[in-house]
């Protein structure tokens, strides 16, 4: 589109032909045809005349219009002018910016090529580079050689290598299943070679013929071994078996194994619980049962009971013990114990041994 065509109705910029607000006021209007010019486009178009600055009214057909007074250059306000002035220069400074950019960009680039060609020769003229006309005329001769077969090259290539001929997955496991298969009957037919000496004796149970060889489990003794001691000499402990008459006042205390009683009303005592067993197993010596009753939070209440090892089998058992009494072996708790025995020797005066021994 000219210059001189008039668009009345048009909603774009003249110049640009994009998109243009008819109501804002930094656009410029054209007094004769009404065409739209931004801002930034009506300073880029050369045919322009400022009718009037305020309402940013220009001219931009060969029309005159009559009715509208025409304003000089000359009465132009100077910020205007200064304004012109100022985006010309700006635009002048960009443009020999960008000059200077390129010229920069330029001889960097000519030095780093200075620099690459001046290594290049370096390294052209280094002793690296020398090599001697005979291995030259050499590796010259063994590419000239004809070309080999791919059979014949990876058989030479396999011989000057050793290397492993290549096998997929499966193949590799099939080859060592065979090999394994094929040890195990070299073992089984050396097994079958070998001649028995003994083959015409009948088998007896010191020459076993199948194999195997007897175990036998032989009950060991009750001394045990325990840790060395600081000289390095093994401490032995040694139970004693010997028989002693009736009269005899040292005797070794019998042993208990110890039971936890649980879930019994709280109206019973130790004396019921001791009477119960007593009463229960026949027992005439009242010392074989020992009863203690133990601290319960519960609504319930629990009773240490250690009996004699001989009848811990007849009292660890469900018919024994009224029905809803809880029955286990009762596990004693050595730190707390250690920590009430010092304690209480602590209160009485006496020195701590440190030592508690679990009761038997």
């Amino acid at each position: 589109m000219d210059d001189s065509e008039c668009s009345v109705t048009s909603k774009l910029c003249k110049y640009c032909k994009k998109s243009i607000g008819i109501n804002n006021p930094k656009n410029a209007k054209c007094v004769n045809c009404e065409s739209l010019y931004h801002a930034s486009c009506a300073l880029r178009v050369k045919s322009l005349i400022m009718v009037n600055e305020q309402e940013n009214s220009v001219k931009c057909c060969s029309s005159e219009n009559t009715n509208v007074s025409v304003v000089d250059m000359k009465d132009l306000p100077e910020e205007s002018l200064r304004i012109e002035i100022a985006y010309l220069k700006m635009l002048l400074i960009e443009k020999d910016a960008r000059i200077n950019e390129l010229i920069k960009i330029n001889q960097l680039l000519e030095e780093n090529k200075a620099l690459v060609s001046g290594e290049n020769e370096k390294f052209k003229n280094s002793k690296f580079t020398k090599v001697d006309n005979k291995i030259a005329a050499q590796m010259v001769a063994e590419k000239k050689q004809p070309p080999v077969s791919d059979n014949s090259y990876k058989n030479i290539v396999v011989e000057k290598h050793d290397l492993p001929v290549r096998l997929t997955r499966a193949k590799n496991a099939e080859a060592l299943m065979n090999k394994q298969l094929n040890l195990m009957n070299e073992i089984i037919n050396v097994n079958h070679d070998q001649t028995d000496v003994n083959a015409d004796k009948p088998p007896t149970t010191n020459n076993i013929q199948d194999g195997f060889t007897e175990v036998k489990h032989k009950r060991q003794n009750k001394s045990i071994l325990h840790r060395t001691s600081m000289s390095g000499v093994k401490n032995i402990e040694t139970q004693g078996c010997a028989t002693v008459s009736e009269t005899d006042v040292f005797r070794a205390k019998p042993s208990k194994m110890w039971l936890y009683v649980g879930k019994a009303m709280n109206s019973v005592t130790e004396s019921i619980v001791k009477e119960y067993i007593i009463n229960k197993c026949n027992i005439t010596d009242s010392n074989e049962v020992e009863v203690y009753s133990l601290s319960s939070h519960g609504k319930s209440l629990a009773f240490q009971v250690g009996i004699d090892v001989s009848r811990y089998d007849k009292v660890n058992c469900a018919d024994f013990w009224p029905k809803g009494i809880i029955i286990r072996r009762f596990h004693f708790d050595f730190k707390k114990m250690k920590k009430e025995s010092i304690k209480k020797q602590n209160f009485l005066g006496k020195p701590s041994q440190g030592v508690i021994q679990e009761p038997v």
